[in-house]
């Protein structure tokens, strides 16, 4: 026995103030999308998505991750859920309307097969029902020579039937059930705001200077490391890609990680900014006393009146006041 997966689609959904909005604002477009969304919902635990999967699912239908994002987050089509382990995440109001008022069943899902046809045709009852162009109900049953052949039904049995549809028409509809919209989350916060709180993150941060191999140099570069995965972000367009602070963090570890490319154009840089630091200190081949200030050159004290040392090799000269090579 087979099932598949499906759920019912109103047409009067397209008149709907916020479905008609959608149309306004993206044509056609607007619609297929908002359509395959509810398909892709449909096949998900408790019919919902993760933000994480949209550039996946713009990718598979050709469209911008943009225009995506905008289609879930502004016609207040879609619940919009707070952030937990898994990320954001985000479900439809009519999909779950429709699945919570008729659930699934084996029976509304059933496919028929081959085998249900054969053992209905060996008994000789009917295999299937169908209705004419003229609203004349056709039994399908199987002749004694291997055939199928079509009766109809009598006429006392039509007007029955339609004496039962008129008797249905009439009767009350169930009252349906309000649903209570929650309040309208907040769009989605800008990459560089992810990125900012993860590197607020201290104790993350010390995690990263161990995985990347660069220990004290990660701290005390770590400005410079910022700024260049800023700009790697945007040179490479990955700022639709990180749609929560778990996403910037992955995405920088990554980045970090020994032996990538990233990490090999990120050491050219700083390997490049420390050598421009070191010539620009003039006191660069002096050594000077954290706590008390003093200079010295190869256990040799230095006045603090002298001037810079000019080299490696240079030496002070007490009597002459100055530096000698």
């Amino acid at each position: 026995m087979k099932y598949e997966l499906f759920f019912r689609y109103r047409v009067s959904m397209m008149s709907d103030d916020r479905v008609i909005a959608l149309c306004e604002q993206n044509g056609i477009e607007g619609i297929g999308i908002y359509t395959v969304l509810l398909a892709e919902l449909r096949q998900h635990e408790g019919y919902r998505c993760a933000f994480a999967s949209l550039p996946a699912l713009a990718r598979r239908w050709n469209v911008s991750p943009e225009k995506l994002q905008k289609i879930v987050c502004d016609f207040r089509l879609f619940r919009l859920y707070a952030e937990d382990e898994s990320g954001r995440s985000f479900s439809s109001i009519y999909l779950d309307e429709e699945m919570n008022t008729e659930p699934d069943t084996p029976v509304r899902n059933r496919i028929s097969t081959g085998t249900d046809r054969r053992e209905s045709a060996a008994t000789g009852t009917a295999v299937a029902g169908a209705t004419t162009a003229g609203g004349v109900k056709v039994t399908v049953k199987r002749a004694a020579n291997g055939r199928f052949t079509a009766t109809r039904c009598k006429k006392k049995n039509i007007l029955k039937e339609k004496e039962e549809e008129e008797i249905i028409r009439a009767a009350p509809e169930p009252p349906s059930v309000p649903i209570t919209e929650p309040p309208r989350q907040p769009s989605p916060q800008s990459w560089e705001t992810y990125v900012e709180s993860a590197f607020g993150e201290q104790s993350w941060l010390e995690v990263q200077a161990m995985h990347s191999g660069m220990g004290f140099r990660f701290m005390e570069l770590l400005p410079h490391i910022r700024t260049f995965f800023k700009q790697h972000i945007v040179t490479y367009g990955k700022e639709q890609t990180l749609f929560s602070i778990a996403d910037a963090k992955s995405y920088f570890s990554n980045f970090i990680r020994r032996g990538s490319a990233t990490r090999q154009a990120l050491d050219t840089v700083l390997n490049r900014l420390e050598t421009t630091e070191r010539r620009a200190d003039a006191y660069r081949f002096e050594q000077r006393d954290p706590l008390t200030g003093a200079r010295s050159y190869c256990g040799e004290h230095i006045p603090d009146e002298a001037p810079p040392r000019p080299s490696e090799n240079a030496v002070w000269s007490s009597e002459s006041g100055k530096w000698t090579e």
